[in-house]
């Protein structure tokens, strides 16, 4: 059972999509919403303009209040919006005790980097819900911690409207740990799914026929309708194939391993993983 989700609520517009999908996810057991609001730390961001060397002492002063300001707005807009959501779907907000199976709703905030907030509560989380990045830094830094820094699974929500998650899910399965602990996190959904479909790009690290049919197999006790499709990819990039297929299947979810490698002592997400993450135009479960 997913039961304690994890939901960043950056106080912008886009937040919207992953309250919905957390929603989703919550309703299939009578879940938890956990909404973390990660605040802008003004004594850390001025700490850095004074050693940069932006301005005087009348300069920063400035800024600090500019900046704390700017926090306490975007803090008092994310609490808004959890508490807009909550009230539209019938939830009540920060309640003490919720009745078992009941869905229910806290948010707190924390000051500091907010890929650092997210990775420390993360760790207790079943699940973490986010939104698909829209190109800023902050944005898929959160992303990333949730993924490689937690341990724990990552939904990521593709549009404001909530997921039906229930329908056609799809594997894009290797034989790599990732990819089992993406199964495992995934098995709520693969039970209720109308039809699970196992699919694999040949390529040159391609799990092999033999892999994706003991994965049938074992995924059989909890779905019958399961089913594996190899893919060839020819000349075409394999996340072009992968992505493609599961649109043609009208997946309403897709499954996958998070891979990344070391760079400069730091990890990084492969190319096929961030290409998933940016492209998929359907909600995406990773684990690393």
């Amino acid at each position: 059972m997913i039961r304690h989700i994890l939901v960043p609520a950056s106080g912008t517009d886009g937040d919207q999509a992953a309250f919905a999908a957390a929603l989703a996810v919550a309703r299939l057991d009578g879940g938890h919403l956990q909404f973390l609001h990660a605040a802008l730390d003004v004594s850390a961001t001025i700490a850095a303009m004074a050693g940069d060397g932006l301005g005087g002492g009348s300069f920063l002063g400035s800024a600090i209040d500019d900046l704390e300001a700017e926090a306490k707005a975007v803090q008092a807009k994310a609490r808004q919006a959890v508490a807009d959501f909550c009230a539209t779907a019938g939830i009540a907000l920060d309640a003490p005790d919720a009745p078992a199976g009941q869905i229910s709703a806290a948010f707190s905030a924390a000051t500091g980097d907010a890929a650092n907030i997210v990775a420390e509560d993360g760790r207790f989380a079943d699940l973490i819900v986010t939104r698909r990045p829209a190109g800023e830094q902050m944005e898929t830094g959160v992303m990333e911690a949730a993924l490689v820094a937690t341990g724990r699974p990552m939904l990521l929500a593709d549009s404001a409207a909530t997921p039906v998650l229930s329908g056609v899910v799809v594997i894009a399965w290797k034989d790599r740990p990732e990819a089992a602990r993406a199964v495992a996190a995934a098995m709520p959904f693969l039970e209720r799914a109308s039809r699970v479909v196992i699919l694999s790009v040949e390529e040159d690290d391609a799990a092999p026929l033999a892999s994706c049919e003991k994965l049938q197999r074992s995924l059989r006790w909890h779905n019958p309708a399961t089913e594996v499709i190899r893919l060839p990819r020819g000349e075409r990039p394999a996340v072009d194939v992968l992505l493609e297929e599961a649109a043609r299947l009208g997946a309403s979810l897709l499954v996958m391993g998070g891979y990344s490698h070391s760079r400069l002592r730091q990890l990084v997400f492969g190319g096929f993983t961030r290409s998933v993450l940016t492209r998929a135009t359907v909600p995406v479960l990773m684990s690393h």
